[in-house]
């Protein structure tokens, strides 16, 4: 069978990026941008901002959860790759606590974009409602596989 350049391309790139990358790109990029977000959110001022709007201290706020929970959530994905045992059930635990620290970030702002800025916040608002979503679902997906996981550990049944 002839390998053709683009199947060759795709294994190269596929030996050179690390494995939870190509496991789920997406999960580690929204992480990854959540994270920039959040750093840009203390880096800059912009005066048109819905963070310029609120005091201070609760855009410091908002943007160290949200930096915080995408480095949370990226560092637990990425150590649970390689976990085993225990060790996975920390990482998982990590992971959740940045999917809810994002959720809340996103959920906040997304209504503060519609609220404040109505038409004109639909995309924004919009885009960080739909990052609420997705880490919600995460959430409520990782806890419901948590606890399937866990009831037969907890009621001594044999799996």
């Amino acid at each position: 069978m002839t390998v053709t350049r683009t199947e060759r391309v795709a294994l190269w790139m596929a030996a050179h990026i690390p494995l939870p990358i190509l496991a789920s790109p997406e999960r580690v990029l929204i992480n990854f941008a959540c994270i920039v977000l959040g750093v840009a959110a203390l880096a800059s001022e912009r005066p048109d901002s819905l963070l310029a709007l609120w005091p201070w201290w609760i855009a410091v706020e908002w943007a160290l959860i949200m930096a915080g929970g995408g480095l949370a959530a990226l560092v637990g994905y990425w150590l649970r790759q390689g976990a085993d045992g225990s060790k996975w059930d920390l990482w998982l635990s990590l992971e959740r606590v940045g999917y809810l620290a994002i959720f809340l970030a996103s959920t906040l702002y997304g209504v503060g974009a519609l609220v404040v800025f109505g038409w004109q916040g639909l995309s924004a608002g919009i885009v960080y409602l739909g990052i609420a979503l997705a880490k919600l679902l995460r959430l409520t997906t990782s806890t419901s596989a948590r606890a399937h996981l866990l009831t037969p550990r907890e009621t001594g049944a044999a799996e």
